[in-house]
């Protein structure tokens, strides 16, 4: 792999033992953060950001935006009260495992 952005923080997430990297300090309802995964079958910095939408009936949803180089801006709005670092870790696992990601909004009710 050639010296890139996607691969500098793959070294810096391994030297910090890390699975992903705040952008800004979390707040109680939104978090921002990158982490590498995968989008049509290739790796891809993802500039997350975390939504805490309430437990109550909501519309969750992913909306993926298009490629910025390796960068892909994700949005996800979960039916949680609160953001924690829990929340922002099975976030990114959930997105890692997620099959069929496709550009643009997908929601599903709760």
């Amino acid at each position: 792999m050639p010296d890139s952005e996607l691969m500098r923080l793959a070294e810096s997430l391994q030297r910090e033992q890390a699975e992903y990297r705040l952008s800004a300090p979390p707040g109680e309802t939104e978090a921002r953060f990158e982490f590498i995964g995968r989008f049509d079958q290739a790796p891809v910095i993802w500039e997350a950001r975390l939504r805490a939408l309430g437990s109550g009936q909501c519309e969750q949803y992913i909306e993926i935006g298009p490629a910025a180089g390796q960068r892909r801006r994700l949005t996800v709005g979960l039916a949680l009260d609160r953001i924690d670092p829990p929340a922002i870790l099975k976030t990114v696992i959930m997105i890692r495992n997620y099959k069929r990601l496709r550009e643009g909004r997908h929601e599903w009710r709760v």
